[in-house]
């Protein structure tokens, strides 16, 4: 069966590619702008997403494939679960061994971990809205003129495109737009969890809330609509960023106390 790509839809993919640049482009310069921070830890964060959670999550997952270990897809509840830990954990170990290695030096301003977070939601966004919508784009226009054939060519993948309506490839602009904030919300968390080795369960907490997210989103898409899914992102998102600001105030507030015990230290 032969399927036509909407032109809408094919316009519509080049809007969110666009904004795959626009996203880290924008975060970048509004943070070097806004906050007096570590220019590297933005593109540490870039560094950090594409080996943590493209290279050795990609691969760990692989790995499982070939072992018959992880589920399928079509096995629901289970392959949300696992897959959200396997995010969680490979993401967040990755913020942190970046937290207390490259930025080891720069831990002691806390602004720092919204520049990274900013690098890693932000490449986050390019990957997935620039590559995903480009390779849909090629694949639309290539079907449409005729050009794309042969047994290479998934059919499933064509139908999906065809009949999926144009304004949904533009829900993934504001999908990534909460994503960046829930990264940046994270990576406050492992951020204080790093400082101090005391505050550790901030790192299990990111953990569980990056695995929270996958889970239900996965879940939702795949049982209800993406707009139940949406919504429960943003809520979850919203719940992160609420315990990061909390956090962030409790524990700057005992980065200054310590600043002024030592500075009455030093005048004695």
């Amino acid at each position: 069966m032969e399927y036509t790509i909407p032109t809408l839809s094919v316009v519509f993919m080049v809007v969110s590619a666009l904004f795959g640049l626009f996203i880290p482009f924008t975060l970048f310069f509004y943070m070097r702008k806004k906050h007096e921070t570590y220019t590297a830890s933005f593109f540490i964060g870039c560094g950090t997403f594409f080996l943590f959670a493209v290279l050795l999550k990609g691969l760990f997952g692989y790995l499982l494939l070939l072992q018959n270990i992880m589920p399928s897809p079509e096995n629901g509840p289970l392959y949300a679960v696992i897959g959200g830990l396997m995010a969680g954990i490979f993401e967040e170990t990755g913020r942190f061994i970046s937290f207390k290695t490259l930025l080891r030096n720069k831990l002691s301003n806390n602004k720092n971990a919204l520049m990274y977070g900013a690098g890693h939601g932000g490449f986050e966004a390019f990957y997935i809205l620039f590559f995903g919508m480009m390779s849909n784009f090629i694949i639309s226009v290539m079907n449409n003129n005729g050009s794309l054939g042969g047994p290479e060519v998934d059919a499933n993948v064509l139908k999906v495109l065809a009949q999926t309506p144009p304004s949904m490839f533009l829900v993934g602009i504001a999908e990534r737009l909460f994503a960046v904030a829930f990264h940046i919300a994270v990576s406050v968390l492992v951020w204080f969890a790093a400082k101090k080795i005391k505050h550790i369960m901030l790192y299990t907490l990111a953990v569980l809330l990056h695995a929270l997210l996958n889970a239900v989103s996965f879940v939702l898409n795949n049982t209800v609509n993406v707009w139940v899914a949406e919504i429960a992102i943003y809520v979850i998102t919203a719940l992160c960023i609420a315990l990061s600001v909390f956090f962030w105030k409790r524990y700057s507030h005992d980065d200054i106390q310590v600043s002024d015990t030592a500075q009455e230290s030093k005048n004695i």
